[in-house]
């Protein structure tokens, strides 16, 4: 499954020549899925809490795992048209630091939506670049989430 925006229509027809099923960004939170993928979306949309929650909302309760990635130190900004625009509602994330934001993130944002930690690791993440460097290396957190038992929330 694969959720497409307009700027990903390429990519959404060689998903669906493969058999793979697209729907649309606005049609997705009607499903259970048994896996989520959200890389690098929650710092460049303006409500990244309700992502999080409707991507809970809709896992599997029974294994359901997400995968997130999202660069650290956290910066939210929604790119519309030329210019950057601050998020309506950003993640609460406390701290400077990479590790102290990926704890912030794990213990004020994803254990009290319901996720349970499986794996964290910190990976590079390339970027385009603009007028002073050609690209830009940053670190991306990476976590494997699972749905939180009823039993432990």
């Amino acid at each position: 499954m694969f959720l497409s925006q307009r700027t990903a229509q390429q990519c959404a027809k060689r998903l669906q020549s493969k058999e793979f099923i697209v729907l649309e960004v606005e049609n997705w939170t009607s499903r259970t899925y048994d896996v989520i993928s959200c890389l690098n979306v929650l710092d460049r949309c303006h409500e990244p809490m309700k992502l999080l929650k409707d991507i809970y909302d809709c896992l599997s309760q029974t294994g359901g795992t997400a995968l997130v990635a999202l660069v650290l130190p956290y910066h939210g900004s929604v790119e519309e048209g030329q210019a950057w625009q601050a998020q309506r509602d950003p993640l609460p994330i406390k701290g400077e630091s990479f590790e102290e934001q990926l704890s912030s993130l794990v213990v004020d944002v994803l254990e009290p939506l319901g996720f349970e930690l499986n794996l964290a690791t910190k990976v590079p993440y390339l970027c385009t670049g603009d007028l002073h460097a050609r690209y830009y290396s940053l670190s991306d957190c990476l976590l494997s989430l699972n749905v939180k038992p009823s039993s432990s929330l």
